[in-house]
């Protein structure tokens, strides 16, 4: 059993909460970013303000929240990302000023370096900005592709033509992945136990700890028939759910059509999305190997004939795109669950199964995926996990639990006929017994005492 609720992030080296929390804004890692080198028109319009993102322009005596240059001169910064990243995009809002509306960036070029210095590759050759003059704040946030995927810790922007008085930003930075933080910790499966190995059926669990999924709300947020796949309107299409979902159970698309949310409700909405990865080696002289991991049989044969796509599996994406929307808080639509198995795809998907049967505690443990021991790729743990072997668990951590204060854990177990490890069960079972041999005695006394 591992809590990585507060683990650091392989590449960043920071606080995983602390890294989500930032990657929803900016991206993991963008807290690390500090000024090389900077021309400026003046102290008050310093690079450094290119590194928070705001909606509007300030402009004070003495306060503003945007980077401008000298008038009528080019001008560049470089900025240090703090470690050697990896990335294909940047992102960056123009100037307008604020209320003067006289300065804006007209072309640009970005290059960047392994170590700040000479030589430098260009990887933005000629990018080129509408006039923001007249545009309303808050300003359009633009993303530009680079020549090609760039891996390097220092980043340089030249300012090359501007529109009016002279060119500046209000926003830059690179685009970074926002699940980006990976945490890793070499396990041991020998503690407690003197066996050769662990059996075969090997499970892995993850917990939550402070999340009460039994609240009445929260667990009557669901629309039944839509996750059956029978809410449909009279043209065959997923409909708007009724009052079974919290709000919002719609959303506007491009064009402003109201799309029913699929699956909706605040069960659905709260999915835990972290993945997990296992790893061995026979010794430290082996590299890692990964352990095939299996998303299939971990629900309950009874909750999956309640999950069924409204179109046929393989139909997912071409039959429903831009008629249905995806839940507010999840980063994937509905046919991108696994597209690997159409059949474990869309409401049918085990993960979104499993999640959407609430728990009767706030602390509980659910099913994650299962050793897939018939992989020929690791022989070797046909049999089960051996305990000479070294182990290593690789969490992505995507779920914010900062919210409710909540914990969360990876369990790796062992199956057998009364099924995995379960000490909260095990309390539960003693406390039922104790609570119904109580009863049972003092019925039995007090029937003695009738006679």
């Amino acid at each position: 059993e591992w809590d990585y609720t507060d683990c650091q992030c392989q590449e960043s080296g920071m606080n995983a909460t602390d890294c989500l929390r930032t990657s929803k804004l900016s991206g993991c890692g963008s807290e690390n970013v500090a000024v090389m080198h900077g021309d400026e028109y003046g102290p008050t319009f310093s690079v450094e303000n290119l590194l928070t993102r705001q909606d509007q322009e300030i402009l004070h005596e003495n306060e503003t929240n945007y980077w401008l240059a000298s008038s009528d001169k080019t001008a560049m910064f470089i900025l240090n990302l703090g470690y050697k990243q990896t990335f294909d995009q940047i992102r960056l809002i123009n100037t307008h000023n604020s209320g003067l509306r006289n300065r804006a960036t007209k072309e640009f070029r970005v290059f960047v370096s392994q170590k700040g210095t000479e030589p430098w590759t260009m990887v933005i050759y000629s990018g080129s900005l509408e006039d923001s003059r007249q545009q309303e704040d808050p300003l359009p946030l633009q993303t530009f592709n680079l020549s090609e995927k760039a891996t390097a810790q220092f980043i340089k922007f030249e300012l090359k033509s501007w529109w009016g008085l002279g060119g500046g930003l209000q926003y830059f930075d690179i685009q970074r992945d926002s699940h980006s933080c990976k945490c890793s910790k070499e396990v041991n499966i020998t503690k407690d136990n003197n066996q050769a190995k662990w059996d075969r059926d090997i499970l892995l669990y993850y917990g939550l700890e402070n999340f009460h999924q039994n609240h009445r709300q929260y667990a009557d947020s669901r629309d039944d028939k839509q996750i059956n796949g029978d809410r449909l309107n009279s043209d065959g299409d997923p409909d708007i759910p009724f009052s079974d979902c919290e709000d919002p159970h719609n959303n506007d698309n491009s064009s402003g059509e109201i799309l029913p949310i699929v699956p909706c409700g605040s069960i659905a909405n709260s999915l835990f999305n972290d993945t997990v990865k296992l790893f061995f080696k026979r010794d430290n002289s082996e590299e890692w190997k990964p352990v095939s991991l299996l998303n299939t049989g971990i629900a309950m044969a009874f909750d999956k004939k309640r999950f069924n796509n409204p179109v046929e599996d393989d139909q997912l994406k071409t039959e429903l795109e831009g008629k249905i929307a995806k839940p507010r808080d999840w980063t994937k639509h509905l046919w991108e669950l696994d597209e690997d198995q159409p059949s474990n795809n869309g409401l049918e998907n085990e993960d979104l199964i499993v999640w959407m049967r609430v728990a009767p505690l706030a602390n509980f443990r659910k099913l994650w995926r299962r050793v897939d021991h018939e992989d020929k790729s690791h022989a070797e743990l046909r049999d089960g996990l051996l305990t000479s072997y070294l182990y290593k668990l690789e969490i992505e951590y995507n779920y914010d639990v900062s919210s409710f204060k909540g914990r969360k854990k990876v369990i790796i177990a062992r199956d057998n006929e009364f099924g995995a490890k379960n000490k909260a069960m095990g309390w539960i079972a003693i406390s039922a017994a104790i609570f119904f041999f109580s009863f049972g005695f003092l019925f039995s006394a007090l029937r003695r005492l009738d006679q």
